[in-house]
């Protein structure tokens, strides 16, 4: 299948918004960014800002002199708690609830998630809030998902 940018060029071309001379230059130019960056990644410039955290920052983001002032706090939680919250989050409430069928079969495979001590992305989700919340933290959900 032919490339996005290919099939893109090809229609400026045609539409005689460029010539293939440009078109040239602008791969190569790409080329050179991509390599660059790839040299950028690859190497061992880090600058530890904080000896909790190994950062890598943007030039110029970080005024010079910059030293964080607050410490990171531990974060690691028990993995019993974990497995708590984790059957919390997989269980239906109680009582005369009526639960779709939908939602049954995703508890599930969050619990049979759990009990294998597998997380997946929205499990992992799920114990980091359901982990706040415990802690007395407000949790309040925002982003694409939520209305």
């Amino acid at each position: 299948q032919e490339a996005i940018t290919d099939m893109y060029a090809k229609k400026l071309l045609q539409e005689g918004v460029v010539n293939e001379e440009w078109i040239q230059e602008e791969k190569i130019n790409y080329e050179k960014i991509c390599e660059e960056a790839l040299r950028e990644a690859k190497s061992d410039k880090r600058v530890l800002l904080n000896k909790d955290w190994l950062d890598s920052p943007w030039k110029g983001f970080f005024k010079k002199g910059y030293t964080p002032s607050l410490p990171v706090r531990p974060t690691g939680i028990p993995l019993d708690t974990l497995k708590h919250i984790g059957k919390v989050f997989s269980t239906p409430p109680g009582g005369d609830f009526k639960i779709h069928g939908g939602l049954r079969r995703i508890l599930k495979a969050r619990h049979d998630l759990m009990e294998k001590g597998y997380v997946d992305w929205a499990m992992g989700e799920a114990l980091a809030f359901g982990s706040l919340l415990m802690e007395g933290v407000h949790v309040r959900p925002s982003g694409q998902d939520v209305e």
